[in-house]
């Protein structure tokens, strides 16, 4: 944390050419370094407390280590989509869903969202989702029929299926490794290992992302 205030407030000070001003400034090259930081001190591997168990948190720590940088990069601050995007306008020929921001304000129960963590790739199923949404994609009748859990999307002769498989297929060449596929429903007893990548949320032992901006912008400050 101390490495991005210094760099931001050296920046700030000596070559943005804007030295009187209090607002927190940043090169283009690292408008992201506040969020990576605040990642970091989320990520389970260096995560203070006692509530990453050690296996998990010496397993992270060899992942940092050895990852490939896009790799690393999603394992830090994972990429999200909403998944019900890819299927609003279909005659468009590049109908990838845009990248959202790892936060709880960007999940509703009507929407499926689809989180690529590097290592693995989450899907967050909303419990009022369209059940026709529910049948043509995961094979289930509706969201109560859906197991809490699921590792696998079913192979399903419609287009919603194929969609969905080829925009996760798409995410799984990007990676060196391949990634482990994970359904959640909303009101899953696992769904923990979703809501712990929302990076931009407050956490029980970090701040929010905002509140970490405003934070560093004090300690610039002072």
């Amino acid at each position: 944390m101390n490495a991005c205030q210094d760099s931001l407030k050296v920046y700030r000070s000596e070559l943005s050419g804007q030295r009187g001003t209090t607002n927190l400034l940043a090169p283009s090259n690292l408008k992201l370094l506040p969020l990576y930081v605040l990642a970091l001190l989320k990520f389970e591997g260096l995560r203070l407390g006692s509530g990453v168990p050690l296996d998990s948190r010496v397993c992270a720590m060899l992942l940092l280590k050895t990852l490939p940088v896009d790799d690393l990069m999603a394992y830090i601050y994972p990429r999200m989509f909403s998944l019900t995007d890819l299927f609003i306008d279909t005659d468009k020929s590049d109908n990838n869903p845009a990248i959202i921001n790892c936060s709880g304000a960007r999940l509703n129960r009507q929407g499926i969202f689809v989180m690529d963590c590097g290592k693995a790739i989450y899907l967050f199923v909303g419990k009022n989702v369209q059940v026709d949404l529910i049948q043509n994609i995961f094979n289930y009748n509706s969201f109560q029929e859906m197991p809490e859990t699921m590792i696998k999307i079913p192979e399903l002769d419609n287009p919603m299926s194929i969609e969905t498989r080829k925009f996760l297929d798409k995410i799984k060449t990007e990676r060196c490794y391949h990634p482990v596929t994970m359904v959640f429903r909303e009101d899953s007893r696992s769904r923990m290992q979703f809501i712990n990548n929302l990076i931009d949320d407050r956490s029980e032992s970090v701040m929010s992302y905002q509140e970490f901006l405003l934070h560093v912008q004090r300690q610039i400050n002072n």
